[in-house]
């Protein structure tokens, strides 16, 4: 008789019964609609379990999840966006790659070099319509940065701090890049333009720091502006519509991106999010990294989620989160003594706070259910635009 309660209790572990009834609780607890909450994960017997599992959910910025898999795919890793600086006898074109992540740092990179090369003053800086610059593509708005930054002596002092933090950074943070103590341009017009039709004297090839950085401090962040760049210069809503049919064989029954960063009306579903963070796994690892290089570590970065799982579960997850008016997400890997185990929660309601906490309660659960939470040997590394990066000059 006892083998038979033993044997059913296993069942039930293994099937996702027990869990299936502390979802419930949860749901009663927090008075949330139980129609429309969702969550999944691969279970001991490999079959993805759950309540809910295919109805459309709004997945907020775990998009950026189903992003990130995207440009792993098309790019791969070590990919690099490659900003170009032609210089002329008086004005410098900025050439863009839609780089999201090109920065006050890199900027005063490209000056110092440009000291070093003897450019302290130009007529005109021009920029086309692919150069972003600190986290915005609105043309009025680079031009007044730009304008900014590259007079250095009418620099504020915000502007002055901002570059005695890069030194510091470049003098402690191992970065041995050949940056000057000090930087001077003085520029009279900065606007969008063409590229002259005349030979550039000299051209600067800025090489980013490899996309899998980009990508985790997005994920890290929850960056949008990062996350919106990458999807439309991937191709956009069509081109992403495409990938999952081709690589998920699946349609606007299922899911449904118009943006990279999770504002609706973005749509998908618990099943897909876990065959698609597999999916990611299996990139990442492919191509020589772990979950932790590209998904947020609780307990050790900073981010959306340094105040959750300080306690024992520290260190022993990775996962996105992902927050509307009406929706609180959390997807991502449990690290058991079993494996690395998918899960996704999405929660439908305005009480955001709430569903973190349920969350919490849940992922507690998940792991009582699926082995015993195992610590990941990482730790978090200061991280800057220029990490990595490249600055190379060709005469034209």
């Amino acid at each position: 008789m006892h083998k038979i309660i033993i044997l059913v209790l296993a069942t039930m572990v293994a099937t996702g019964m027990a869990t299936d009834s502390f979802w419930t609780q949860l749901i009663n607890r927090y008075q949330f609609d139980k129609t429309k909450q969702s969550y999944c994960y691969r279970n001991k017997l490999g079959r993805v379990v759950g309540e809910n599992l295919d109805l459309q959910v709004r997945p907020a910025s775990v998009t950026k999840l189903y992003v990130t898999l995207w440009a792993l795919e098309k790019l791969e890793k070590d990919f690099r966006f490659k900003t170009k600086f032609h210089v002329y006898e008086d004005s410098l074109h900025i050439e863009g790659s839609s780089d999201p992540y090109f920065t006050t740092e890199n900027l005063f990179y490209i000056i110092s070099s440009l000291n070093d090369l003897g450019y302290d003053q130009f007529d005109s800086i021009t920029f086309d319509d692919k150069f972003t610059f600190n986290w915005t593509n609105e043309t009025s708005e680079i031009a007044g940065l730009l304008k900014g930054y590259t007079n250095t002596s009418d620099w504020n002092e915000a502007h002055r701090l901002e570059f005695e933090n890069l030194v510091f950074q470049n003098q402690n943070l191992g970065l041995n890049l050949p940056l000057r103590d000090q930087i001077n341009l003085k520029v009279s017009k900065v606007n969008l333009g063409t590229r002259p039709s005349d030979t550039p004297i000299i051209t600067g090839v800025f090489s980013s720091s490899p996309l899998y950085r980009q990508l985790k401090q997005m994920n890290v962040y929850s960056t949008n502006f990062i996350a919106i760049e990458v999807f439309n210069s991937l191709g956009g809503a069509k081109a992403f519509a495409e990938f999952m049919k081709q690589k998920f064989n699946v349609g606007n029954e299922t899911i449904s991106f118009q943006n990279g960063a999770g504002f609706e009306p973005n749509v998908t579903t618990c099943r897909l999010t876990i065959n698609v963070i597999e999916r990611l796994k299996f990139q990442i690892q492919k191509q020589g990294l772990q979950l932790t290089d590209l998904i947020s570590v609780p307990g050790e970065d900073l981010g959306t989620l340094q105040n959750r799982y300080r306690n024992y579960l520290a260190k022993t997850l990775v996962a996105k989160t992902g927050t509307l008016s009406s929706t609180s997400t959390l997807s991502g890997f449990l690290n058991t003594d079993g494996g690395e185990k998918a899960f996704g929660i999405f929660n439908n309601s305005t009480e955001t706070d709430n569903a973190r906490q349920f969350q919490d309660l849940f992922v507690e659960h998940l792991f009582a259910t699926l082995g015993d939470p195992q610590t990941y040997m990482y730790y978090r590394a200061d991280y800057i635009p220029l990490v990595e990066s490249e600055l190379d000059y060709i005469n034209e």
